[in-house]
């Protein structure tokens, strides 16, 4: 999996039960990683390594199949620190300047800190990705933040279509390995996306999205809440707003198949619709929370890459708390591969609602 080795230079200290004490490396060259190792063992039985290097390669663990791939383990705990000019993702996909402290405790890495620079600047700032996991007495935390939700949903392999927004994931891992917890994107905007293009080309005829088609939109904000399970995403009670354009989701994307399923409804003329939705009463009544007084029911459902678009023109017409009965049930056609038992299976009503908000 990893290629072939071009160059390896190494020294190492035994203790008396064949146990590995010391490790020196000045020079590991494997595929495209360039790095020196060194790794001493605590008297506490921790083994501390030190990695660095101009460049560490990503892509043979990123396109390894890890829905296959068995839980690793380590015969002694495993502190690392790490130094990198690079990190590969592949021929177009990097960061630089990477530096952090990871910790396993031979089972899984529990704790890690880790931080690095995406290309370009906002606002005049380096474009910057922080990974922290920190375990407490009870759930252990998850928090990813970044000043640019764009490059990192670039970096991931996610989405060419965001540009710019200030990122931050907040999580919290449960008994099931799942991890719970909320995403939000402020301040983005999408271009050059081909599902936002022909959702709107479809929606076209009743007129509302004629000024947006072909258009950079503009977002204030993202927020949905996440369930992450084995590679497999639900996303619950998800929302964008702007000026000019807002939508709802809800659904799942399953990463290791590359396929997704996602309903909600496109809104346009956001503000109005804003605006309405504050009045007294008349807000509740028209729209409430469940998606502005009026949009359109859409459907996407296929692969990531080109997923099947559909909208119902009825929906546009009706006030949102009545739209709902338009939009096609996610749950009426689970997954074969479902999320585990006590797991959220609907984007509505979840048994972990309460947990992950």
């Amino acid at each position: 999996m990893l290629g072939e080795i071009i160059n390896v230079r190494a020294t190492s200290k035994m203790n008396p039960d064949s146990s590995l004490q010391s490790l020196e490396c000045d020079r590991f060259r494997i595929h495209e990683t360039d790095i020196s190792v060194q790794g001493q063992r605590a008297s506490s039985g921790v083994f501390h390594l030190k990695l660095k290097g101009p460049q560490f390669d990503l892509e043979p663990f990123l396109t390894h199949n890890s829905s296959s791939k068995k839980d690793e383990s380590f015969s002694l705990p495993i502190q690392v620190t790490i130094d990198f000019d690079r990190v590969r993702f592949d021929e177009q996909r990097m960061m630089t300047n990477v530096s952090g402290l990871l910790k396993n405790n031979k089972t899984e890495w529990k704790e890690f800190n880790i931080r690095g620079l995406l290309p370009g600047q906002t606002n005049g700032k380096n474009n910057f990705l922080q990974m922290i996991r920190q375990p407490t007495e009870t759930k252990d935390k998850l928090r990813i933040q970044s000043n640019n939700a764009g490059s990192v949903l670039h970096l991931l392999n996610i989405s060419d279509s965001t540009r710019q927004g200030q990122l931050q994931v907040l999580g919290e891992k449960y008994p099931d390995d799942s991890w719970q917890g909320t995403i939000q994107i402020d301040q983005f905007h999408l271009a050059d996306a081909p599902v936002m293009t022909k959702l709107l080309s479809l929606a076209s005829p009743f007129g509302v999205f004629d000024a947006l088609s072909g258009q950079s939109v503009v977002f204030e904000q993202f927020q949905s809440k996440f369930v992450w399970h084995k590679g497999k995403i639900l996303l619950e009670n998800g929302r964008a707003s702007g000026t000019s354009l807002g939508f709802t989701v809800n659904g799942r994307i399953n990463r290791n198949k590359r396929t997704l399923k996602l309903q909600g409804a496109v809104l346009p003329y956001n503000a109005v619709n804003i605006f309405l939705l504050k009045i007294p009463i008349v807000g509740q009544l028209l729209g409430g929370e469940q998606g502005g007084i009026w949009g359109i029911s859409y459907t996407l459902e296929g692969s990531t890459e080109s997923p099947e678009v559909t909208v119902n023109p009825f929906s546009a017409l009706t006030p949102g708390f009545l739209r709902f009965i338009f939009e096609a049930s996610i749950e009426d056609t689970p997954e074969e591969d479902s999320f585990p038992k006590n797991q959220v299976t609907a984007p509505v009503r979840s048994p972990h609602r309460k947990q992950i908000g």
